[in-house]
């Protein structure tokens, strides 16, 4: 029932600024001279606003924004988009949005260790915050003694690994992204956690998934894209 759901504290991040280690920057241009430049997409959803040093993104992020060439976006096309992506130990990626999204790998904090990531995929872009949010989950998992996790959208597997840190045994993972399921995988076998992942749609697979998954002692993460769950889940 849910109200024997614990009580969840919201607690604010420590930093209100420059905190975003990841920000997309679309193409604009000024019609008067058609000098192109990026920034941030208005309330319309076509105007454009330049944006030279964002107060969101880390520093590290505005640092190298300040150096891209204006003669490498005056090359840019129409529709596209920048990419810039920080870890504290790789540094700051780039990529475009009409060449897809990067494929490199980098590294991101998890509790003491280190989690391989798909640069283009989704990680928490307010790492300061991380710990706020993993100890709390850690805890509660302890807490009730989950012993079977079935982690939907795990993604490259933070909430899974977190389970497996807490004594769960039994831990599968769904993920459509082939890319974040391969580190999903890399990380499995770097933290010595066991787990299972699984490159398919939640919609095709979760059902049947929790139609033979055991009934007690067993956990449902649910952690969906932006756009929310599908109506067939």
């Amino acid at each position: 029932e849910i109200s024997q759901f614990p009580d969840i504290q919201i607690l604010p991040s420590q930093k209100q600024f420059y905190y975003r280690n990841k920000i997309s920057l679309s193409l604009g241009q000024d019609k008067s001279n058609e000098r192109k430049f990026l920034g941030y997409v208005c309330g319309d959803n076509r105007t454009v606003i330049e944006v030279p040093h964002c107060m969101l993104a880390k520093e590290e992020i505005n640092q190298y924004l300040a150096k891209i060439p204006q003669k490498k976006i005056q090359q840019l096309r129409k529709g596209d988009s920048i990419f810039l992506r920080f870890s504290q130990y790789d540094g700051v990626i780039e990529w475009n949005l009409l060449s897809g999204p990067s494929k490199k790998i980098i590294r991101e904090k998890f509790f003491e260790n280190e989690l391989l990531t798909p640069a283009g995929s989704f990680f928490q872009v307010n790492i300061c915050v991380q710990d706020l949010l993993f100890n709390p989950v850690y805890q509660i998992i302890n807490e009730i003694k989950v012993k079977n996790v079935l982690d939907i959208y795990c993604g490259v597997g933070v909430f899974a690994f977190i389970c497996a840190r807490a004594g769960a045994e039994n831990i599968i993972g769904i993920e459509a992204d082939k890319n974040s399921i391969a580190c999903a995988n890399l990380n499995a076998e770097k933290l010595n956690l066991k787990a299972k992942f699984i490159v398919k749609s939640a919609e095709k697979i979760a059902g049947k998934l929790l139609s033979e998954f055991p009934l007690r002692n067993s956990l449902v993460i649910v952690d969906p894209p932006r756009c929310g769950l599908p109506p067939d889940m």
